[in-house]
């Protein structure tokens, strides 16, 4: 998975720019130019980017598990 690919995946879960921002410690910004395929982040930033994606997914695909993501 991408880190646009993630974001849209995160977007389609409706979550907010700044809602993505806030959990993964990259700035809104930041995210819209990710989003974009204007800007790149450190390794940690997106290696969280993406672990909050693949969770959201997973949790969406798991109804059944009431975890819920913080944000």
């Amino acid at each position: 998975m991408t880190l646009q690919e993630a974001i849209l995946a995160l977007i389609a879960a409706r979550w907010s720019e700044s809602r993505i921002g806030q959990a993964t410690g990259i700035s809104q910004s930041t995210i819209n130019r990710l989003k974009n395929g204007t800007r790149s982040v450190k390794y940690e930033q997106g290696v969280a980017l993406v672990s909050l994606a693949r969770s959201v997914r997973d949790s969406a695909a798991n109804p059944g598990n009431n975890q819920e993501i913080a944000a």
